[in-house]
């Protein structure tokens, strides 16, 4: 195994051993513009890590008090913080929200970095009710990085920076409309095709159709680059906004099979399938987050090329989900457990019920997500973050990947968009998606992705 491969596997640690208690600090020459810039990724790498640990404290793989839609503007804030810091200090590429230079008096990027990124995570922790433990985590892990630095000048300087621009960076989105508060009262109509609450969101009995579904008004949050929440739209599923019609196609007999024989808790699926299944349950932005992570170290990316990459990876991912929250709540199309176990009312002799059938995650206590099916919010997040991926390093390179929900298994990637693409086939494996949904909202994130790569934080002239 090369020494990229033993960085990929070994990446968590690697990041922990370089971290804030490490005797010293790993640099990456900036080489941009010829001027032999020298500039730590240590503050970069690490404070990505525990923005992503801080969420992991409170947010189990099911429905939790973190949505993945708000996780993605958490991580969007902070990595656009950092990026901000690392531009303001050495112009590089347009900025966010912090438009000032940064103080002279300031040399230490990694002191900014660490107290922009606190700043953020210290503003996002009280729109919630949070345990403690999140928060003193964070707090710790900064207060241990700063007792590597003398109380001096420039520790005082970049102090007050980095606050300043992750103050910045929360006014900035302080009006996004973006909640902690997402599920909600939801009523269906009840026909046939149309969403109802999942369980153990819904009512019983003739109260079936009326419960609660998360996300209802998250097209309507800001979005970070895209024009509009329906700038990329998708087409309806199957084709067709008569929804009868839709549930009549052998599109749909052959999805609906599909996700029945490979989605339940009793199911058709191969060691691998499962596998496959479990191993994408970890939240998009989080996965997507790390798999940046590996590849800008895998191929040394340059420090201020780093965050550029990491802010639009988790910028293009919560645009994804704006978009896809558009999408789910304008077709209301529903989840196969509901299709599967009400299938004798559609008309469709395709389609055999089965009242009793669970999605593979019931067998861990884990439900389908409490949104409608069409499109994939998790698939359209990995399409967005995998094409920006691909853009900024203008290479679909291979490497291994482990998550937190399938743990000590390592899976090999030979191309971001494969993994992409796995990442979209897990939501049919694990039973929360129909393939149309999947594929659309794989479809919608790569648009979003390459749009976002192309507009945002382009390089200064």
């Amino acid at each position: 195994m090369n020494a990229n491969r033993i960085l990929t596997v070994g990446s968590l640690a690697i990041l922990a051993a370089c971290g804030d208690n490490a005797a010293t600090e790993p640099v990456i020459t900036d080489g941009g513009g010829g001027t032999g810039l020298v500039i730590s990724s240590d503050g970069l790498y690490t404070w990505n890590e525990i923005a992503t640990d801080y969420i992991a404290l409170d947010t189990q793989p099911g429905p939790a008090p973190v949505s993945p839609m708000m996780e993605a503007q958490v991580y969007a804030m902070v990595n656009g913080a950092m990026h901000d810091v690392l531009n303001a200090m050495y112009p590089r590429f347009e900025r966010l929200a912090y438009m000032q230079p940064a103080p002279a008096a300031c040399t230490s990027p990694n002191i900014a970095v660490a107290t922009a990124a606190l700043t953020v995570l210290r503003g996002i922790s009280a729109q919630y009710e949070q345990p403690a433990a999140p928060l003193a985590y964070v707090q710790r892990r900064y207060d241990d990085a700063m007792e590597r630095y003398p109380l001096d000048s420039v520790r005082a300087a970049c102090t007050t920076f980095g606050h300043e621009v992750g103050s910045a960076m929360l006014a900035n989105r302080a009006h996004d409309k973006a909640s902690f508060q997402g599920l909600s009262a939801y009523t269906s109509s009840g026909e046939p095709g149309m969403y109802r609450p999942t369980p153990p969101f819904a009512g019983e009995g003739v109260n079936a159709s009326i419960g609660l579904a998360d996300g209802q008004a998250w097209a309507s949050v800001a979005p970070w680059v895209l024009s509009s929440a329906t700038q990329f739209r998708p087409d309806p599923p199957y084709g067709t906004t008569d929804v009868a019609q839709a549930l009549a196609s052998e599109a749909y007999s052959r999805d609906f099979d599909e996700v029945k024989r490979l989605g339940g808790v009793v199911s058709e699926r191969t060691q691998d399938q499962t596998d496959i299944a479990f191993f994408w349950m970890e939240s998009s932005p989080r996965t997507w987050n790390r798999i940046a992570r590996i590849l800008a170290l895998n191929h040394n990316l340059p420090t201020l090329e780093a965050a550029r990459l990491l802010a639009l990876v988790s910028m293009a991912e919560a645009d994804a989900y704006v978009a896809a929250f558009d999408a789910k709540y304008t077709f209301r199309f529903w989840r196969p457990i509901t299709a599967i176990r009400l299938a004798d009312i559609t008309g469709n002799s395709a389609t055999v019920a089965d009242p009793t059938w669970d999605v593979a995650s019931a067998a861990i206590g884990v439900p389908t997500p409490p949104v409608p099916d069409y499109v994939s919010g998790h698939a359209a997040a990995g399409g967005a973050a995998a094409a920006v991926i691909t853009a900024v390093m203008n290479n679909d390179t291979g490497f291994e990947l482990a998550t937190k929900t399938l743990p000590d298994h390592v899976r090999t990637f030979a191309s971001v968009s494969d993994a992409a693409a796995e990442n979209a086939e897990s939501r049919i494996l694990i039973g929360y998606h129909f393939r149309s949904a999947t594929e659309a909202g794989l479809r919608l994130g790569a648009n979003v992705g390459g749009f976002i790569a192309e507009q945002a934080l382009a390089r200064l002239r």
